[in-house]
């Protein structure tokens, strides 16, 4: 471990305030303190005593858990390490073994630490642990870690200055959240659920059911927060449009806004203390009732049995024994029981009776009717009485004086490649008469989003800035390089130039050039799984970069993706697919100890060393992989080689090596194809 590297970490979320983050940061770092200074120690045992101190440890991790029973001291918890260095007295016998003194090691006393650090863990939030309590906890670890000598001093390293004095992304105070930097990576993290929100499953990610971390990891886009107006302005018996239905670019963003409709009417009082000062302006309805279903969930042919021992068997049972229990049930216990649509009469009596404003919310119904097209009731089925039944409920709700209906239709284009197109179209249009069509999410807010959701701290904006304008003026440097431009077409690249500076701003720490390939590019594929897709593979690069730390450039861009690290390849391949067919080609080319794009790397750092931070070769490569898939097929696969150069761009590396490793690669890679227009990595050698 680096330990100068680790402590600085730590001290840069002490200066932010991240109070929490910082101790549980310090408490990994103690932990591998134990560690390291154990196996120094026994280093120096003679091969008897190596076999008694063995033994106390065999008996001592026989109490523990099975990673302790199995690894030993390895596998022994921060408190478990410990207490075997108190029991066995290890720190005075490294005195005499080690022949110097450790009286601050000998003084320490970690159950305290261990305590806090443990709230820190399991309970988060930034008020576990106080200023002043990261402070002494940081000395006292700095104090260890010179005594032990496992650091000789606690100067944070040199920073990674580019040659044109810009620093990365990390030292520049970017910080992503909590579940990144505790390596929570698997995609149930990134998954909303509207039901699992709905009724509060411990199974969902608490940053959805919680309402107040869910609206601060929330890019409150205008059109978001126009929805939630419009909608409680509604729900409290103003005008407007009764009956949504959610459309979103990138396939994301529906169920998201279904569980910030259902925080915000159901959560009222937990919003003040979001920080988010928009949420202010909301209008309030007042206490209502409440129905949100994940539709394609809830099971045509079984139903659900409620914790009072109802058994549900409809989406219109479903809605009514959310509204009002089992007296809300009663209105259409009938009509649920033997599968029959309920009349316009039967739900607007309960919407009227209830005595509230109603909320109904419902996400991804065209695979629920899809499904529920096999289940046969009498000469009908039990799609076409759900199709029934949401035409008199959306007529219902716009009749209503305070209700409001906010749907989605379907859950991504999966649905038409699978045959429910005309399903679709015919839903679409038999509730197009009354519903109005929102798109929470538009075109450069995605940017944001996945800003917002993956970054507790953006660090300093002016910072962001500098990377901004050195960005643009590298991207500008690069088009014009070429030469022979017209006066109109260099207006139009510094015009360019320009409108990358404020995409940068928009899209930091990320090169806007990066969420474009996946939205433009991937957004295409059959495997590529939509926004819950993308935020696991960017969440995946940014913990492998920021746990690796190596050669990091002021913005994370398609060419700094490290495919190497097995989190990130992973998250790669499961929005891409194609593993079994293209994992040795990455091996052989780009990620293997031996990869072919290596050897390039080193070929241009000894002829200029100030290029070795860029490995110019692998950028390259990794730019090519990535575009390989998505959009186009067959001999439009690929990137151009204008596309490639601006996309392994960053200041300091100029045109010309860019295009000498290029033509080195074409030469050494194994697998990289050109067909004279585009580069794109086959399966095939390229002989």
């Amino acid at each position: 471990m680096d330990y100068n590297a680790k402590l600085r970490d730590a001290k840069q979320l002490i200066d932010r305030g991240q109070y929490t983050l910082s101790v549980v940061a310090l408490g990994t770092l103690l932990e591998n303190l134990y560690l390291d200074f154990y196996r120094e120690v026994t280093g120096k045992l003679n091969a008897e005593q190596r076999r008694a101190l063995s033994q106390r440890e065999l008996e001592f991790a026989a109490g523990g858990d099975k990673n302790a029973r199995e690894k030993g001291f390895e596998g022994l918890s921060l408190g478990g390490k410990g207490k075997f260095f108190y029991d066995n007295r290890i720190v005075e016998e490294a005195e005499r073994i080690l022949g110097r003194a450790l009286p601050q090691f000998k003084a320490f006393n970690p159950n305290r630490f261990r305590t806090i650090r443990n709230e820190a863990a399991h309970v988060g939030g930034d008020d576990v642990v106080s200023d002043d309590e990261a402070q002494l906890y940081y000395h006292q670890i700095r104090l260890l870690l010179l005594e032990t000598g496992l650091i000789q001093k606690v100067e944070a390293r040199p920073e990674s200055v580019t040659p044109d004095g810009l620093r990365t992304w990390k030292e520049n105070g970017v910080i992503p959240h909590d579940d990144i930097l505790n390596g929570n990576l698997q995609m149930d993290t990134y998954a909303a659920d509207l039901w699992g929100v709905a009724r509060n499953d411990p199974n969902a990610p608490a940053v959805y059911r919680d309402a107040r971390r869910f609206f601060q990891q929330t890019y409150l886009t205008r059109s978001l927060h126009a929805l939630l107006s419009d909608v409680m302005k509604v729900l409290g018996g103003g005008s407007g449009d009764r009956v949504l239905q959610l459309r979103t670019p990138f396939g994301g963003g529906k169920t998201h806004t279904l569980i910030a409709l259902y925080h915000a009417v159901k959560h009222r009082a937990q919003l003040a203390q979001s920080g988010v000062s928009e949420l202010d302006t909301l209008p309030d309805p007042g206490p209502c009732a409440v129905a949100a279903v994940q539709c394609e969930k809830f099971s045509v042919r079984q139903g659900r049995v409620t914790d009072d021992g109802l058994h549900i068997h409809t989406l219109w049972g479903e809605i009514a024994y959310q509204l009002g229990g089992a007296a809300g049930y009663a209105y259409v216990q009938g009509d649920d029981e033997n599968y029959t649509s309920p009349g316009g009469e039967t739900i607007a009596a309960l919407l009227r009776d209830l005595g509230q404003p109603v909320l109904i919310l419902l996400d991804e119904i065209l695979n629920h009717v899809e499904n529920a097209q096999s289940v046969t009731i009498g000469d009908s089925t039990l799609g076409r009485q759900l199709m029934l039944f949401l035409k008199n409920l959306t007529e219902s709700v716009s009749a209503s004086r305070s209700a409001a209906l906010v749907y989605s239709l379907q859950a991504s284009r999966m649905g038409e490649h699978l045959g429910a197109e005309s399903l679709l179209q015919s839903l679409d249009h038999l509730v197009s008469r009354l519903d109005a069509k929102r798109e929470p999410v538009s075109g450069e807010e995605v940017m944001r989003v996945m800003q917002r959701r993956l970054f507790r701290d953006l660090g300093d904006p002016s910072a962001a800035r500098g990377v901004a304008a050195a960005y643009a003026e590298n991207f500008q440097k690069l088009r014009q390089a070429v030469g022979g431009l017209s006066s109109d077409e260099q207006r139009q690249v510094a015009q360019d130039a320009s409108r990358l500076a404020d995409r940068i701003l928009d899209s930091y720490p990320f090169h806007p050039d990066l969420l474009d390939l996946m939205y433009h590019r991937w957004g295409s594929l059959p495997s590529y799984q939509r926004t819950r897709g993308a935020l696991q593979f960017l969440a995946s690069a940014v913990y492998d970069l920021w746990e690796q730390a190596r050669d990091l450039q002021p913005l994370i861009g398609v060419g700094d993706v490290p495919l190497d690290r097995d989190y990130t390849r992973n998250a790669f391949f499961t929005q891409v697919g194609q593993r079994e067919n293209y994992n040795s080609v990455m091996d052989v080319d780009l990620t293997g100890s031996s990869a072919r794009a290596q050897r390039v790397d080193r070929r241009i750092a000894s002829d200029s060393p100030a290029l070795q931070r860029y490995r110019v070769g692998t950028r390259l490569a990794t730019s090519v992989m990535l575009y390989s898939f998505g959009a186009r097929e067959g001999e439009e696969r690929g990137v151009t080689e204008v596309e490639l150069l601006q996309a392994a761009s960053v200041p300091g590396l100029d045109r010309m090596p860019l295009k000498a490793s290029l033509d080195d690669l074409r030469s050494e890679l194994l697998y990289l194809h050109y067909t004279g227009r585009r580069y794109r990595f086959e399966t095939q050698p390229n002989l």
